[in-house]
């Protein structure tokens, strides 16, 4: 399956805050916190159309199923939950026959995405950053919802991003990731958004990464391994700024 890169869509904060608001309702009191992460959590970052949401929970345990489309997807990776939504509809909308899609591919699951299953250490592949570290806030990051022109490929470069934006009617496909309340405040996906928040030439750099990628149609894993490097580089930067040691962005 190839990767799609997409120039950043002002309406991926709105099905993000959207899909965490039918969590909270669905669980009350289940989620100590959730916050939308990865590519399209920043605006003007190019992004798989795909919305990750991050959850904290004082126990994995004890959490029950989510529901709401969700299925649960073995990922190997430890103290945690990954869930995957399919594409959809949005409310109010009928899908016709015509339009009907075909069987969904393998679920790319890395950190920032892999093809799944996970390979045997996972990464931080949607990059999750996060807020500065501290108690877990109940909703989106600040500045998270923000609406930015979108970040399209450098004139040239026809291919390096896809130009073509999802149906409007359409839901996007949504990961989930929960974790535990004490891990929260350190999380690398957390730390990768806020850093890529707070500094534009991180963001972009990491953009044209994505878009010279996508351009080669590589598959998931490929796609993930070749972006290694650069996050692995982000996230020691902001693990550096907060005073924390230095962690692989690979989940073994």
């Amino acid at each position: 399956m190839s990767i799609e890169v997409h120039p950043y869509d002002p309406a991926w904060p709105q099905f993000a805050a959207a899909a965490i608001t039918e969590l909270h309702t669905a669980h009350p009191g289940v989620f100590t916190a959730i916050e939308h992460l990865g590519s399209t959590a920043v605006p003007g970052l190019p992004a798989k159309p795909v919305i990750d949401l991050m959850a904290a929970v004082d126990a994995l345990a004890a959490v029950p199923d989510p529901g709401l489309g969700y299925t649960l997807i073995e990922t190997g990776m430890p103290e945690r939950l990954f869930y995957r939504r399919e594409p959809a509809p949005a409310p109010g909308r009928v899908e016709t026959d015509s339009e009907a899609k075909p069987a969904p591919a393998p679920v790319l699951t890395s950190a920032t995405t892999t093809a799944s299953p996970a390979p045997a250490g996972h990464r931080i592949d949607r990059p999750i950053a996060p807020e500065p570290a501290g108690q877990p806030a109940t909703g989106a990051a600040p500045n998270q919802v923000a609406a930015a022109e979108p970040n399209d490929a450098e004139p040239g470069k026809a291919g390096a991003a896809k130009r073509q934006h999802r149906d409007p009617a359409e839901r996007p496909a949504v990961h989930l990731h929960i974790v535990t309340t004490a891990s929260w405040p350190t999380r690398n996906e957390r730390l990768l958004r806020d850093h890529l928040l707070r500094h534009p030439a991180a963001r972009d750099e990491y953009g044209r990464l994505k878009q010279s990628l996508a351009a080669t149609n590589p598959d998931g894993d490929t796609y993930t391994r070749a972006k290694t490097d650069l996050i692995q580089r982000l996230v020691d930067a902001a693990r550096t700024e907060r005073g924390l040691p230095l962690q692989p962005v690979w989940e073994a």
